[in-house]
């Protein structure tokens, strides 16, 4: 089920950055019906809308789950759960931090429904919107809601998760094998390695009880365009009985961002810590693009502490 629980969270993360890359609250230029305040019939005005999206862009970053998923559509809420929306936000503050809509494009509003298009400054997500060409609200008991996600219902959405689990089984990879994305990038894990006491300095901090450890990997960039390198997300949990590593932060470490340039090749590596007397020495290891959301394809490999 790991694969299962990866994808609806990235699939709430996204209709959470959905609604934030789609939508504006202050500037930008405005090319749908109506002006601020406008309606064409009794419903949202967009002056309204604009304030909803506010104070759902102030509610990501603040990590404030319950307003978030208030913000939601009634069929977006059908779709995720309260613990799932707090999962999306600590991965979108890990991976992007706080983010601010830098323009703004209303493309129709008529007072039930809207569709805009907003950038961040983000490029992965500014790129995801521009394809997409916008994102929806709608109108609905009274306030503007978040509706920009899929439209196959939970059941189905979940029975496909399933039978995507169940045709990985097998699948996972060993250490120094790659994983190749359609659009040609590749991703190598090469070596997890303990990292000594010595190799902690005085101001790095672990958890107590914790074994720190390094995870060594290799990206090739042959897609033929540039590469948002904060665009890859790694974790860690265990698999013997369950736990998650925690990422830490050693003095001298190097974040993955930037671009990697067609035809290069970028080697990194992602410190953890995990608690090995309670959960075992056995880990899973999976990468995620989030960008690429409408093809999630989740590599994970396998690996052993101390072995």
């Amino acid at each position: 089920m790991r694969h299962t629980r990866t994808t609806a969270v990235l699939f709430t993360a996204f209709t959470l950055l959905g609604a934030l890359t789609a939508c504006g609250a202050d500037s930008g230029d405005e090319g749908g019906t109506g002006g601020e305040g406008s309606s064409t019939e009794a419903g949202g005005t967009e002056e309204a809308l604009r304030e909803a999206v506010q104070a759902n862009v102030d509610a990501i970053n603040g990590g404030r789950a319950d307003a978030v998923y208030t913000l939601l559509s009634e069929r977006c809420r059908t779709q995720t759960t309260m613990e799932e929306v707090e999962f999306s936000l600590e991965l979108i503050k890990e991976l992007y931090g706080d983010l601010t809509l830098e323009d703004v494009t209303v493309h129709e509003v008529d007072g039930h429904t809207a569709l805009v298009e907003g950038k961040t400054g983000v490029e992965a997500l500014d790129r995801a919107e521009e394809e997409d060409g916008g994102g929806r609200w709608i109108h609905e008991d009274g306030n503007w809601r978040n509706d920009e996600c899929d439209d196959t219902d939970t059941a189905e959405a979940e029975g496909n998760f399933e039978e995507e689990d169940s045709d990985r089984s097998g699948a996972d990879l060993a250490l120094g094998e790659t994983h190749t994305w359609d659009d040609g990038v590749a991703l190598t894990l090469t070596e997890v390695t303990e990292i000594p006491a010595e190799g902690i300095g005085e101001y790095d901090y672990v958890s107590e009880g914790q074994t720190p450890f390094t995870v060594t990997l290799t990206i090739v960039n042959d897609s033929g365009s540039p590469v948002d390198l904060d665009d890859f997300y790694v974790s860690v949990q265990g698999t013997t009985t369950g736990g998650s590593a925690d990422s830490v932060y050693l003095d001298g470490s190097e974040f993955l961002e930037g671009r990697l340039a067609a035809g290069q090749t970028r080697e990194h590596e992602e410190h953890f810590s995990f608690d090995t007397e309670k959960y075992g020495h056995d880990l899973v290891i999976e990468a995620n693009r989030p960008s690429d959301f409408l093809n999630p394809d989740s590599p994970a490999w396998i690996a052993t502490l101390g072995r």
